[in-house]
């Protein structure tokens, strides 16, 4: 996709489905739900939205995509063509299969919640982050794993299905934010990607946001000495 300025593609006679690449270049791609089927877009492979270019999923709309998703607009802002404008309560569903067995890249260069987000890996191949990225709940599925390298994963709401083969792995300075930590023990499933090394928070003040890393080793002086 490829428009002048701001210049608009609507879907609302169903559901878009593409099994190649999907790239918007510039313009907006607007997708509204349907009653023929639960998602407005179905991407076989990849969603690459470059700055300038703007996806908007309207309410009652979900999209699964296949492939690596990565916006590379740092604002997100429908009226003038900037990235991906997603209702909250959409869901956003990654998947891989048998026939597409490799790492998936995500992210974003905006710290935008791009609403809920679930994982459906059937493969145990890891997702890795190739921004920051934030959502709203978030769903590690049946066999997900993240790999954060420098980028911070941030969920604003619930996190579900996490245990020690669904977990975020931490190789980098980047870091697992849960927000809105209050006074009952809050579990972060992280862990390098040989162990699983789950951090609990319990914050009696008030709510707040919180980032949990692991490193491989013990410092003696917080985040630096020997």
């Amino acid at each position: 996709i490829e428009k002048t300025a701001c210049d608009k593609v609507y879907i609302d006679n169903g559901p878009l489905h593409v099994t190649g690449k999907l790239h918007v270049k510039s313009g907006q791609l607007v997708l509204s739900s349907h009653a023929a089927s639960n998602y407005a877009l179905v991407d076989g492979a990849d969603l690459i939205i470059e700055n300038g270019g703007s996806v908007v999923v309207q309410p009652g709309a979900g999209i699964a995509i296949a492939g690596n998703y990565i916006d590379h607009n740092t604002t997100i802002d429908s009226a003038s063509c900037n990235g991906f404008s997603n209702s909250p309560d959409n869901t956003v569903e990654f998947y891989n299969t048998e026939y597409s067995p490799v790492a998936h890249f995500i992210g974003s260069a905006s710290n935008t919640s791009i609403g809920n987000v679930a994982f459906i890996n059937q493969d145990n191949n890891p997702f890795t982050l190739q921004n920051n990225f934030a959502t709203t709940n978030f769903d590690l599925g049946t066999n997900g794993k993240v790999i954060l390298g420098n980028y911070d994963f941030t969920v604003n709401g619930l996190l579900n299905n996490f245990d020690s083969l669904r977990y975020f792995i931490t190789n980098g300075i980047g870091s697992l934010r849960l927000n809105n930590v209050g006074n009952s023990p809050v579990l972060f499933p992280v862990g390098s990607s040989s162990s699983y090394t789950p951090a609990t928070i319990t914050n009696n003040g008030m709510p707040d946001d919180f980032r949990v890393r692991v490193l491989d080793g013990m410092l003696s002086n917080g985040d630096a000495g020997i």
